[in-house]
């Protein structure tokens, strides 16, 4: 399939907070490419989507559990234009006009957040919405500045809320 590599960027540096959240299983189901990942701690994590309308083409479903979204993100950085992503002899591959580049697949038990895609949250607002990453930083520092550790982030009746403490 191909994707439009600015896009998919973008959408990776959102959802993993720019790597910030290593280990994600980025699910390209029917309605396009999911991504839930967890930071390493478990106190923090992320359920998003990039609809395949007008991101891909020639689009094909397929799981790839990644270890470093950091690295994902470095490769895609150098391409231009559009990439295809494929599955080859267990690696994840990227090409492009003027890059190609190969990621190793994890297996998907070794991964911080291995939740089959069936039991993923869904969100009460379908079309998504977008977080700052800041808004994330600034909870991880409020956090710690009230020294506690107890982070819980929740979609309830359509509101996304996230609480500090009990």
């Amino acid at each position: 399939m191909k994707v439009l590599v600015k896009e998919l960027i973008s959408f990776l540096s959102k959802a993993t907070v720019d790597g910030i959240i290593r280990d994600a299983l980025l699910y390209f189901g029917s309605d396009g490419l999911r991504i839930v990942a967890f930071d390493e701690s478990h106190t923090g994590g992320v359920n998003a989507v990039l609809f395949k309308d007008g991101n891909f083409q020639d689009y094909a479903e397929m799981q790839v559990p990644i270890k470093d979204t950091a690295k994902l993100i470095r490769l895609l950085k150098m391409i231009d234009g559009e990439a295809e992503l494929l599955i080859k002899d267990d690696a994840f591959r990227i090409i492009g006009d003027n890059f190609e580049g190969t990621i190793g697949m994890a297996k998907e038990v070794k991964l911080k957040c291995p939740i089959p895609a069936e039991k993923w949250p869904r969100l009460g607002y379908e079309r998504g919405f977008e977080i700052d990453g800041s808004i994330l930083a600034n909870v991880k520092k409020t956090a710690g500045n009230l020294g506690c550790k107890d982070i819980t982030a929740a979609v309830k009746d359509g509101l996304f809320t996230i609480q500090i403490g009990e």
